[in-house]
């Protein structure tokens, strides 16, 4: 089972080292509800040297929802990738995750007004986070 997994995660990895990026979401939305994909995040998909594979473990915790909070380590793993990893869009992404987890801190905050207004790709789903956040009060 766990090669089947691994051989799923890197064929969905090869479609964004390909620019598939349609397929790798519809494929990406497809796992995103499996605990074996939501253990591969967390224990290494977010520590992942590949980008695309640090990109496929963020979104499954911005779509999962079988998962009703962040575990210590998710959060401590989603907080470095928002604070230090070298690709901008995936910090974005990043702090929708965390927001989606009811993290509400002004670097998350920042991160998905910044989206809002210069991330073309990530506009809609940022202006969606900040229409939620402005109905709970924080923006």
């Amino acid at each position: 089972m766990a090669g089947n997994i691994e051989a799923s995660i890197n064929s969905i990895v090869d479609l964004g080292d390909a620019n598939e990026w349609i397929l790798f979401d519809t494929k990406m939305l497809g796992v995103c509800d499996n605990l074996a994909y939501v253990d591969w995040a967390t224990t290494s998909g977010l520590a992942d040297t590949r980008l695309n594979a640090r990109d496929l473990a963020v979104s499954i915790f911005e779509n999962t929802t079988i998962q009703p909070i962040l575990t210590e380590k998710q959060e401590k793993d989603l907080y470095h990738i928002l604070d230090e990893d070298e690709n901008l869009h995936l910090r974005r992404k990043a702090a929708f995750a965390l927001c989606k987890f009811g993290k509400r801190t002004p670097k998350v905050i920042d991160q998905i007004k910044e989206a809002a207004d210069k991330d073309d790709e990530l506009r809609y789903t940022a202006r969606k986070f900040l229409d939620q956040l402005s109905t709970d009060g924080y923006t």
